[in-house]
């Protein structure tokens, strides 16, 4: 089983998600019980865009919201697919691409790893 662990150094000042994140894990861990968090537009300015990905829901429909998530794990590529708004991890995606050169999931050929 793959875990995310919070090790020393990585909850400190200078990234305001990961502060964000262990201030929920410990209302979690006191029963608190999961609540999901809301970013603002200030901390996203302070985020690297490079880590931040967009899934436009609202244009397919104007009811739906745009969601903003962040790869925790910029080592790792990710490929976001723009007709689905599913994530991919681009070796993944490379390997499936070989066979069908379209998204896994909605079969869209938008996508590239």
């Amino acid at each position: 089983v793959d875990t995310l662990r919070f090790e020393a150094g990585l909850d400190d000042d200078s990234d305001p998600l990961v502060q964000r994140m262990v201030e929920q894990a410990n209302l979690t861990s006191s029963g608190e019980g999961y609540q999901p968090f809301v970013v603002d537009r200030e901390m996203l300015r302070q985020l690297d865009p490079d880590q931040i990905f967009i899934v436009e829901f609202s244009k397919i429909s104007p009811l739906l919201k745009d969601l903003y998530f962040r790869n925790m794990l910029p080592e790792v590529e990710i490929v976001l697919c723009p007709a689905c708004g599913h994530f991919f991890h681009a070796g993944a995606l490379e390997s499936h691409w070989l066979q069908s050169p379209a998204c896994p999931l909605c079969k869209s050929q938008d996508i590239e790893p």
